[in-house]
């Protein structure tokens, strides 16, 4: 009996030890194929990450930035010759020049070309020479893609250009020669063009150029017409001499048209006078 017991405890214990290591068996397998469908998916989830964008395009660090405007002042007719003055010294204190200058009676009016380094400090002591500023307008082109166009299209002028003069001096017929050199000359003249095309590009970058109006607020038409229409002594003088050749005109055309009176006259005179020495 007792071996029976003993024998029955035996069996129980080892039923349990047994079911609780399947158990930690199962739990370390389903735990082993949880990681391994973790890991199974991470390459997926990996995989999907966007590509980096594209590098940004360089800029260019020399850009050709061209610089005008235009500003206008109301002035006086008392104020409009100092001011005009003092824009004069100013222009030539920033190493400026004009390219265009005009005055009326209402308006005084000039273009200068500043250099573009100068142009903005220019504009700010503008306003010390007078009057009164009523409009400013500055306007910047960018003609950087513009005049990269054209250095690459100089730069493919030229080496066709010494293509073609390699193959001139390997030219041995007449016929070649024309051909070739006519070819030359046509490269040539699209070169120049486009040379000069880049020069001017270049002028209007390195000076920048304003358009000042001095605009004379009491202006009067009424005054102005006045003074317009009173004839001085010069015009007069002019109006004299020019009534004496019409005159003189007038003069010459009565003759030519009373020539043959003055003849048929002038023959009666002959005779009478005659007739009078013979009676004598």
């Amino acid at each position: 009996m007792k071996h029976l017991k003993f024998i029955l405890i035996t069996t129980i214990i080892l039923l349990t030890t047994a079911c609780g290591k399947s158990h930690d068996q199962a739990y370390t397998m389903a735990d082993d194929e949880a990681m391994v469908e973790c890991e199974e998916e991470a390459p997926q989830t990996s995989g999907e990450v966007p590509p980096p964008p594209p590098p940004a395009p360089a800029l260019p660090t020399d850009r050709k930035l061209v610089t005008s405007g235009n500003v206008t002042f109301d002035v006086t007719q008392a104020t409009v010759d100092s001011v005009s003055k003092k824009l004069n010294k100013l222009i030539a204190k920033y190493n400026g020049y004009k390219t265009e200058d005009s005055q009326h009676s209402w308006n005084y009016s000039s273009t200068a070309k500043i250099p573009a380094g100068n142009f903005y400090a220019f504009l700010d002591e503008l306003n010390s020479i007078g009057g009164k500023m009523t409009h400013k307008t500055i306007t910047v082109k960018d003609m950087t893609e513009h005049y990269s166009d054209i250095q690459s299209s100089i730069k493919s002028k030229e080496a066709a250009l010494e293509q073609y003069r390699v193959l001139l001096k390997r030219a041995n017929k007449i016929s070649e020669i024309i051909e070739i050199q006519t070819k030359i000359d046509g490269i040539q003249e699209e070169l120049d063009r486009h040379t000069q095309a880049k020069l001017i590009i270049d002028k209007m970058v390195a000076y920048s150029k304003l358009e000042i109006e001095l605009r004379i607020s009491d202006y009067s038409s009424a005054d102005s017409d006045a003074r317009k229409y009173e004839p001085s002594f010069g015009s007069r003088l002019a109006d004299a001499l020019s009534g004496s050749i019409d005159l003189i005109e007038a003069i010459i055309i009565a003759i030519f048209y009373i020539w043959p009176i003055l003849i048929i006259l002038g023959v009666i005179f002959y005779l009478i006078r005659k007739r009078r020495k013979n009676k004598q």
